[in-house]
């Protein structure tokens, strides 16, 4: 076997056929790097844990593995045109896992008309509501622990954190991503109102979200 003439330098092990069969990194940056992707091609392997650091988007992840969702809700907005409660989300107590919203899509059925979205955490809730359905993003994909509904009764919407206006000069459809940057811990509730211009006018809503298991 051959000496190694200076510790601080690769060394690359070569095969029969003269190709490089595998490499010892010596220094501490690479060795870093090579754990690194070993620890995301585990979590992969495991189809569980926190993958926020995923090589591969965490999105891609999420619906590949039963765990991206969406909801939506329709209505007219009547008189007065106050600030409505719109879509409530809520992840139950000791559920297991966190929600992550993705994004949102909205969209304004009538012509020439405004709206204020607003977007609420730590919503104190007194009944939830009118279930809404919640779709996979896979087919036949499996039911998630988030429930979604609409009308609910609102003791307090808790902190708002964003706002969003949408002005249709004709019909209108916008998107807002998050990129999964907003948590909805166990037990919490998530809240979208809408604030229409004038009365009578139609509005819509999409959620979309991931579940990520809490690790034990």
């Amino acid at each position: 076997m051959a000496d190694v003439p200076d510790r601080t330098q690769d060394v690359s092990i070569y095969g029969p056929n003269g190709s490089i069969g595998a490499e010892v990194n010596v220094d501490n940056e690479q060795l870093t790097h090579d754990q690194h992707a070993i620890d995301q091609l585990t979590l992969i392997a495991n189809e569980t844990g926190d993958i926020s650091n995923k090589t591969a988007t965490s999105w891609q992840f999420f619906a590949e593995n039963d765990l991206a969702f969406v909801s939506d809700y329709s209505a007219t907005i009547g008189s007065p045109a106050n600030e409505t409660d719109f879509i409530l989300l809520h992840n139950p107590v000791a559920s297991g896992y966190i929600v992550r919203i993705k994004a949102y899509a909205f969209s304004i059925s009538t012509a020439s008309t405004t709206a204020q979205f607003s977007f609420y955490k730590d919503v104190t809730v007194t009944t939830d509501g009118t279930p809404l359905s919640i779709e996979n993003y896979r087919t036949n994909g499996a039911t998630g622990v988030a429930t979604t509904y609409h009308t609910p009764t609102v003791a307090d919407r808790g902190e708002i954190f964003k706002t969003f206006s949408l002005n249709s000069g004709g019909v209108g459809i916008s998107r807002l991503d998050e990129d999964l940057a907003v948590y909805v811990l166990e037990g919490e509730h998530f809240l979208i109102t809408v604030y229409p211009s004038s009365v009578n006018k139609s509005f819509s809503a999409n959620l979309s979200w991931a579940e990520e298991l809490i690790p034990v």
